[in-house]
């Protein structure tokens, strides 16, 4: 995965943990890892760690990464649930048969963005689409999202030529 750009949808009260733990072990395989957020500046964690956010979502398109984490932390999610930026990155990523991995709260807004679409129940799933609901994200689910992000594309995905994005 050396050189990919992995988009990290984050918002205030992101589960920080999660983020750093994801995002080091990603960019010790050479992955470059950027913080997506609705608007550009920084953002405070769960944990009260501020953290500097690279791009607004605004202002980039999914198109120009690689894969897509959304973080766990409930509140965070529901935040990026009410921003149409973030529904329409995370549907065209679906759409173009990126990686996608969502720990937790996360998949909340992997849920609206299917919604969204109008995918099939409601819910995006298929190949390099990696789930984890448990509290901790551990090793096997980081090892899921880097095997999906060496794949590149998922093109077999369930109803793709149906989702507009």
């Amino acid at each position: 995965i050396t050189g990919r750009k992995i988009a990290v949808l984050v918002s205030d009260n992101v589960d920080s943990a999660v983020v750093n733990a994801v995002g080091k072990a990603l960019e010790a395989k050479g992955a470059v890892v950027k913080l997506l957020a609705p608007k550009l500046g920084d953002i405070t964690s769960n944990e009260s760690e501020i953290m500097h956010v690279d791009h607004s979502l605004p202002t980039v398109s999914s198109v120009l990464f690689d894969a897509v984490f959304i973080p766990g932390d409930e509140s965070s999610a529901s935040a990026l649930c009410s921003d149409a930026n973030a529904i329409l990155f995370v549907k065209e990523a679906y759409k173009h048969g990126k990686a996608i991995a969502v720990s937790d709260g996360g998949v909340l807004l992997l849920n609206k963005a299917a919604q969204s679409a109008g995918a099939e129940n409601g819910e995006f799933k298929g190949p390099g689409v990696v789930v984890e609901l448990g509290e901790a994200v551990d090793k096997a689910f980081i090892d899921k999202f880097i095997t999906a992000i060496a794949t590149h594309r998922f093109n077999e995905r369930p109803d793709l030529e149906s989702i507009v994005a």
